[in-house]
């Protein structure tokens, strides 16, 4: 008789000393910044103004909304895989930190914006760089 194996094959496992991928990190920073540039657009076409009452800047432009969402989720992905490879505990502490973060900032936009749409479009950016962060150090989707 032919004996077949139904034992399932070996679990995947990180790469040793990596906590995530850092092209995960890359590609989900660079989708996070596209579909920001997306809110951008869609916020622009129902009328958001982008204007807001800032000491800084009085408005968001799209180069500034890509920039704001690829800067801290690369710097602070690397940051972090750079601390997780010697205390791995850090990774997942960061993980919902950093959605913390984000989901708080949410009502931030409403505070400084000039009308609704920009309000709403720019918490819609939060939110996204969020799930962002959320997905890009995430260990269970960093596999070899």
């Amino acid at each position: 008789t032919l004996m077949t194996s139904t034992q399932a094959p070996p679990a995947k496992t990180l790469i040793q000393g990596q906590p995530f991928s850092l092209v995960r990190l890359a590609l989900v920073a660079a989708a996070a910044a596209a579909a920001n540039a997306l809110v951008f657009a869609i916020g622009a076409a129902a009328g958001a103004s982008m204007g807001i009452d800032s000491p800084g800047y009085s408005q968001i432009t799209l180069v500034m909304a890509i920039f704001a969402t690829l800067m801290p989720l690369l710097l602070a992905g690397g940051v972090t895989w750079l601390i997780a490879r010697s205390r791995p505990a850090f990774r997942r502490i960061a993980q919902w930190l950093g959605l913390a973060v984000a989901l708080l900032s949410i009502a931030s936009p409403f505070l400084v914006a000039q009308d609704i749409a920009t309000g709403v479009s720019l918490a819609a950016m939060h939110l996204v760089a969020g799930l962002g962060w959320f997905f890009a150090v995430d260990a269970r989707a960093s596999h070899k």
